[in-house]
């Protein structure tokens, strides 16, 4: 009897409809279906074509026959083709997932400003500041949102509060107490060099949920003197303010403590009071930075500028 050779029937594409992204690669195979009944894979006898290589281009070189590589949004019929007889598949291609980006419009370059966070609404909240030529100082507040679902951007807001502003300044200190939604400043340098500031101020409605409205505290006591680039903490469960050290705009460095209670201009008059530590202080110095442990109240300072010795 003679030999007869099975004839290639049809072809059949796999995977039929895959969704990839942008930049994504999708492979796929061709399967002949032959006349006595047998199915094999097909290789080097297929020609793969896509119908808009706009979305989609689609590899016949060896070892990377029928690879997909999405280029654009969109979709393609990507194409198998044995000589008369074809098999498509239809390749969904979606924008790539964007990273959160900062929107073009935004505060200014600054340094020297402060940022405090409110975790309830996920808000930035940046105050002042000084532009990098040390020529201008800043009161400006903007806002921006941290935590957002992973296409979105990431959007500056800036806030106009009412009342009197706090004058121009850098080298302050902010902290935000998120049960009343207000966040505290105190001192800071309004010119290069000099003067330093001893104010005190509250935001109300800092995270910009709510009207905002800018309010100069009087507190009783003794005020710190003027200061810049002091550091300190808040505690949220008393209410106090911990202020160290910092420079007089000068020459002269402090180390001195002090504390401020109702801080938040809310629940009584805000006093000043100066603590006196046992043990032996810190050297006197600017730029420091500290942390507080509201469980154990211990307020922890490390390193810092002492007259051009870190």
């Amino acid at each position: 009897m003679p030999i007869v050779t099975p004839t290639l029937s049809s072809v059949s594409v796999a995977p039929l409809t895959p969704a990839i992204t942008v930049g994504a690669t999708q492979p796929f195979s061709a399967t002949g279906n032959y006349s006595d009944g047998s199915t094999r894979t097909l290789t080097t006898s297929v020609m793969w074509t896509s119908s808009d290589t706009s979305v989609a281009t689609v590899s016949n070189s060896t070892g990377s026959q029928g690879v997909a590589t999405a280029v654009g949004a969109g979709t393609s019929r990507i194409t198998a083709t044995d000589g008369s007889i074809f098999s498509t598949a239809t390749l969904t291609v979606n924008s790539a997932v964007s990273q959160p980006g900062w929107s073009e419009e935004g505060p200014l370059a600054r340094l020297s400003h402060s940022t405090v966070y409110d975790s309830a609404t996920q808000q930035m909240i940046v105050f002042g500041g000084q532009v990098p030529s040390g020529s201008n100082n800043l009161n400006d507040v903007w806002l921006a949102t941290t935590s957002l679902t992973p296409s979105a951007t990431l959007t500056w807001t800036v806030l106009q509060p009412t009342g009197t502003k706090p004058s121009a300044r850098f080298g302050h200190i902010a902290a935000y107490d998120q049960n009343t939604n207000r966040m505290l400043l105190f001192g800071g340098g309004e010119g290069q060099p000099g003067p330093c500031a001893n104010d005190t101020w509250v935001l109300d409605g800092a995270n910009g949920k709510s009207a905002a409205n800018w309010i100069e505290l009087n507190p009783s006591g003794t005020a710190p003197s003027a200061r810049v680039h002091h550091t300190g903490a808040y505690d949220s469960a008393s209410n106090t303010l911990t202020v160290f050290g910092g420079n007089d705009c000068a020459t002269g460095f402090f180390n001195d403590v002090w504390v401020l209670s109702n801080a938040n201009g809310e629940g009584g008059t805000p006093t000043w009071n100066k603590l006196t530590p046992s043990g032996s202080p810190p050297a006197a110095r600017e730029s420091s930075t500290a942390i507080y442990d509201s469980v154990s109240h211990i307020m922890t300072i490390y390193g810092g500028d002492a007259g051009g010795t870190p």
